[in-house]
């Protein structure tokens, strides 16, 4: 494995993470920030978590921008389940990060330089956690700030979540999230995230649009739930042609697809296939159920090509065409 999850926050929302607490008084928020939109956290209580398959380490790149001059922020937090194994802080006085054992059991490490006020840095971290030979290192723009060996878990040596913002009540995080990335074998590096969008009619229009054409229903970003495209009929496919890459991409790490969909009334169908069209073939992924009263968001990473087996180039990206199916 390598890349377990991405996010940018194009599509306006967070849904694409397991978990979330947003606090009524410092609601979650995504606005214009970083490298287009970014997830707004702020004020105790208010997170995102993401959750993963048991890992003996992982990797975490994200572009990070502070909103506060002078406050004690809670950054990440490293969890095997409910257990908070390590966490990462930005220090009050000079806003460089600090790594802890637990829930401030134990101070691992202090880095030098800082995290800016209101200026986007690219922070990455390497966290293997053990009670004797783990490791926690952090780089922001490139460069190593911490570089801890030794006992980084409050339990265990299994991580499967990592939390982004303040689980509890003492601190007031206030931070820009963008370009979030997962990794379970390398340091992500300056990767940029591109969403592509719905620009076209794909290989089958079956669904049945709110008005205009299929695609130009589903083409908003954010998602705008003003219009859309239905059906009440099984096994209808509606695939769209999607936009191409930023000129600059020479490779691709993965594609991630998201879909965000909701059950209309007595629908027939009760469930949807999200997927992708490569190579002329399609792959749908697992059945899921929207909801009658919130939308469901999923996404399915590909790290490889389904259809060869092998790395995404470019060019297979750019002609791919998303989409989804009606199920029984």
């Amino acid at each position: 494995m390598a890349r377990l999850f991405v996010a940018n926050f194009e599509n306006g929302v967070w849904d694409g993470f397991d978990d979330f607490v947003t606090n009524p008084a410092y609601p979650l928020s995504v606005t214009n920030a970083c490298q287009g939109r970014a997830l707004v956290v702020t004020g105790s209580y208010s997170y995102v978590r993401k959750n993963f398959s048991n890992k003996s380490e992982i990797y975490i790149a994200m572009l990070v921008q502070t909103r506060k001059v002078d406050a004690s922020l809670s950054l990440l937090e490293f969890r095997n389940g409910d257990t908070i194994l390590a966490r990462l802080q930005r220090i009050r006085e000079h806003g460089s990060l600090t790594a802890w054992r637990g829930h401030y059991a134990t101070e691992l490490a202090s880095g030098v330089r800082g995290l800016l006020y209101d200026r986007p840095a690219l922070v990455e971290v390497y966290y293997k956690p053990d009670e004797v030979s783990g490791v926690l290192q952090v780089k922001i723009n490139g460069i190593t700030e911490i570089d801890y060996s030794g006992n980084t878990s409050a339990s265990g040596s299994v991580v499967n979540g990592v939390v982004f913002g303040n689980t509890f009540g003492s601190s007031n995080p206030s931070f820009y999230f963008d370009n979030i990335i997962l990794d379970d074998a390398a340091w992500p590096g300056d990767s940029l995230i591109a969403s592509l969008l719905p620009s076209g009619a794909g290989n089958s229009t079956q669904w049945t649009p709110s008005a205009g054409n299929n695609y130009t229903n589903v083409d908003e970003a954010p998602a705008s739930d003003a219009d859309g495209v239905l059906t009440n009929t099984a096994d209808q496919l509606d695939l769209y042609g999607l936009g191409d890459l930023p000129t600059e991409a020479n490779a691709v790490k993965c594609v991630q697809l998201d879909a965000r969909s909701f059950r209309n009334g007595a629908s027939t169908p009760t469930t949807i296939k999200a997927g992708l069209r490569t190579g002329g073939t399609n792959y749908l992924g697992d059945s899921f159920s929207p909801d009658k009263m919130f939308p469901v968001h999923v996404t399915k990473l590909y790290e490889t090509n389904p259809n060869t087996a092998s790395n995404w180039s470019v060019s297979e990206v750019n002609g791919l065409e998303a989409g989804v199916q009606s199920g029984a």
